[in-house]
């Protein structure tokens, strides 16, 4: 594994976001913020488009669902999680908005 930066920063799962699941197991936002579970593509480009340094980890599983294997993103940035959070929802809704029409 690739040595982490000694920078601020927090662990992003993809489950964090999907309306599929409740919160009891592993949404973090409301549901009127949250999408389908949402691509490595789509939360690149959020991650981008918002200025933040991240990266990337495949072939992981999300703790609370240790059977799957997915990805995680670490997101470095001296912001609080839970804020971050809310303002990465609300871009991918934006975005998932886009491709619809």
């Amino acid at each position: 594994m690739k040595k982490i930066s000694k920078e601020r920063y927090f662990i992003l799962y993809p489950h964090y976001f999907d309306k599929k699941l409740p919160r009891s197991l592993g949404r973090r936002i409301p549901y009127n913020l949250a999408t389908d579970f949402p691509s490595k593509d789509q939360i690149v480009s959020v991650l981008r488009s918002l200025g933040l340094k991240f990266e990337i980890q495949d072939n992981v599983a999300y703790p609370r669902m240790p059977n799957k294997k997915s990805f995680r993103v670490l997101v470095f940035t001296p912001g609080k999680k839970q804020s971050t959070i809310k303002l990465i929802a609300s871009k991918l809704k934006e975005f998932s908005g886009d491709n619809k029409t």
